[in-house]
């Protein structure tokens, strides 16, 4: 059994793209997901309001005069303080590569895991929406329970979480009382304060009288594109529907994910881009939940360049920056890395085998020396959709059965 429906894949050529093709699809998704950060904090509180514009901007380092960053200009207010951000973003140019310090840039694209994923060994399943936002549940064999990490790096236990994720369904509850997986169903006003604080958020009447907590995570803790990933992968747009996803995961024997199948994976570019604008999202998100009725409060501010010296120079691409003015430019337009950040690991072996679903998709030969299996080269044959997710079909044994 697989956590994620595999026949749910799609399965005709209308909206697939090659690798190479992904980067402009996926670069033009930065665009989206700015106008959807602001206008759902907005939408959380009617007293924040915001402006927001874009211009495309020369660096000193321009090669032959070329505009090479778009400028992203946010003008916001919350009450009586008001501040305005800017933020640089590298321009895709010609859907294909960055100018950055006069020198041609290929962003490489990430073969990432799934939003839910398990560590075998440690028996530890992760919720990640992006690299800095990652649940982890696991068995706690000093406590004898199940707990979860935050994103905040606070452990709380999976009965105080659940109880108040699953506020509105406590069938749910029952059910997993019933299999052990939880010791005792708590009453939500029990636990609000802690589960909260485990995020960063201490206006604990917000989460009573306000908004329950499962309705926070639904429409606001998750933005608009992790509700379409859900919603392609799993079939729901719920944050609650993916925490009982998860916790299935958890405590059976019968779901397996095996990270050779590309069905399993998913690639990723801007994603790692936005991770500062994310963590922006989320420190404002802390403020308007947390202040709404104060005035002592300075709104979030991030710097101007951080998607450039964080999102692309330290996470997209680390220190390996491809410069197109050698002669392979378009092959490198295919190049996949499996260094992943949301999750530190190393690649384990498993990863890194030989699976059906690569079957004219990867190419077996073109890969790195030096970490073998971490760089792998796409094919012109394979086709992923805008969310990155593979058109990756079990081969039978012949081309036309595939």
């Amino acid at each position: 059994m697989n956590l994620v429906n595999l026949e749910s894949h799609i399965t005709k050529e209308d909206g697939l793209y090659d690798v190479c093709e992904f980067h402009k699809v996926d670069y033009e998704r930065i665009d989206e997901t700015m106008n959807e950060i602001w206008a759902q904090l907005h939408e959380l509180n009617e007293d924040f309001v915001y402006v927001l514009n874009k211009q495309n901007i020369t660096s000193a380092y321009a090669g032959f005069g070329q505009n090479y960053e778009t400028q992203y200009i946010v003008e916001q207010k919350f009450h009586q303080h008001a501040n305005m951000l800017k933020i640089n973003v590298p321009t895709l140019m010609f859907d294909t590569y960055f100018i950055l310090s006069n020198s041609f840039y290929i962003p490489t694209v990430i073969l990432e895991r799934l939003p839910i994923d398990k560590n075998t060994q440690k028996n530890r399943v992760f919720i990640s929406l992006n690299t800095n936002t990652t649940f982890a549940m696991t068995y706690n064999k000093k406590m004898k329970k199940y707990t979860v990490s935050t994103p905040k790096n606070k452990t709380i236990t999976l009965d105080q979480f659940l109880a108040a994720v699953f506020v509105d369904r406590p069938d749910r509850l029952e059910e997993l009382k019933e299999k052990g997986v939880i010791k005792k169903i708590h009453k939500y006003n029990a636990v609000i304060k802690e589960v909260a604080k485990s995020l960063g958020y201490y206006n604990v009447d917000f989460f009573k009288s306000t908004m329950m907590f499962s309705d926070f995570m639904n429409k606001y803790y998750t933005l608009p594109y992790h509700r379409e990933l859900f919603k392609r992968l799993y079939n729901t747009e719920k944050f609650e529907d993916i925490v009982w996803r998860a916790v299935n995961l958890l405590t059976s024997d019968d779901i397996k994910l095996d990270l050779s199948d590309l069905r399993n994976r998913r690639l990723v570019m801007s994603e790692y881009l936005l991770t500062p604008v994310f963590d922006l999202y989320y420190r404002t998100l802390n403020l308007l939940v947390d202040k709404s009725s104060t005035s002592q409060m300075v709104l979030p501010s991030m710097n101007q360049v951080a998607l450039i010296t964080t999102g692309f120079r330290t996470l997209l691409h680390g220190k390996q920056l491809y410069d197109i003015s050698t002669p392979f430019s378009n092959q490198l337009s295919y190049k996949i890395s499996q260094k992943l950040n949301i999750i530190k690991e190393n690649v384990p072996k498993s990863w890194t085998q030989l699976h059906s679903t690569h079957f004219r998709v990867i190419d077996p030969v073109n890969v790195s020396a030096q970490e073998m299996g971490t760089v792998i080269t796409a094919t012109r044959l394979a086709k992923v959709d805008n969310l990155g997710i593979f058109k990756a079909r079990l081969h039978k044994g012949t081309i036309d059965e595939y």
